[in-house]
């Protein structure tokens, strides 16, 4: 079954001198720190959902919001009120719809998803390209039959990197990575790309690792794909151990009681049977 498809973030921008922000100044002015968790808590919410913007229509979404900011009620409405005021989300769509967003929000927000749709793209192509058969214009005519095949070779290979390389980097991107990738983390993924094990494992890996962080850590934040890499080379370790390379590789069949019984036999660990019958 095919993995959802990615809405919302992970994660958003956080300037480091956010708090010096004259919207957000005048809400720690008049609610002190109330005021900077009112914004950012709401933050968080608006950018999680697929259209970055959160409906506050019904009084119960008040009450939990105002017990997650912790303050009342009526001290959630006056500081909403205040940011409304202050610009910090858009008046016209809480009046018209009763949901909290801005252009700046769906601005940000964008840059995000344009770099997510580009990411995807870029793995789909890659796949096209890994399953397109190699065009005869490209081969040299009457070659040496070795040399043809070991250059075929290479260029699958290289194709399957590719569409490797950017399987994982889109996977990290959607498991709420950073947006521009590091020289450490390019050379990261290109290790990743070159182990011997279909990608949706390595992904699979991935989200093992990603899902266990979290659980452990609601407030962290996994900002390198070399976190998940010492995890998934040990998998992979795991996996290799077996005789049968990961391309064979399929569950081994439960044994029945019938079987295990002959190969007990063959392995002679049944020898005390046949000396105590005679």
């Amino acid at each position: 079954m095919a993995r959802p498809k990615k809405e919302g973030m992970d994660y958003f921008p956080h300037d480091t001198d956010a708090v010096n922000d004259e919207k957000i100044e005048a809400l720690r002015l008049l609610y002190g720190n109330d005021g900077y968790a009112f914004y950012f808590i709401l933050l968080e919410r608006i950018y999680r959902t697929a259209e970055f913007e959160l409906d506050i229509s019904d009084a119960e979404t008040i009450q939990i919001l105002s017990r997650k900011v912790g303050v009342s009620a009526e001290k959630f409405e006056q500081m909403l009120e205040t940011s409304l005021k202050r610009k910090c989300f858009d008046r016209e769509a809480y009046e018209n719809r009763k949901v909290l967003t801005s252009p700046g929000i769906k601005s940000r927000a964008g840059v995000v998803i344009e770099k997510r749709k580009k990411m995807q793209k870029r793995y789909q192509l890659s796949k096209n390209e890994v399953s397109a058969p190699v065009s005869d214009e490209f081969l040299p005519q009457k070659p040496d039959r070795n040399a043809a095949e070991s250059t075929q070779s290479k260029v699958k290979q290289s194709k399957v990197k590719k569409s490797k390389y950017a399987a994982i980097e889109s996977a990290f991107l959607n498991l709420g990575g950073g947006i521009i990738l590091n020289p450490d983390d390019i050379a990261c993924i290109n290790r990743m790309a070159e182990l011997d094990v279909e990608v949706e494992q390595i992904i699979s890996w991935m989200k093992t690792k990603h899902d266990d962080f979290y659980r452990k850590n609601p407030n962290g934040k996994i900002s390198s794909i070399k976190y998940y890499e010492p995890y998934v080379n040990d998998m992979y370790q795991k996996l290799k151990s077996n005789v049968v390379p990961f391309s064979g590789y399929r569950p081994k069949k439960e044994e029945t009681l019938e079987e295990r019984w002959e190969r007990m036999k063959r392995e002679g660990k049944l020898s005390f049977l046949e000396e105590g019958s005679k």
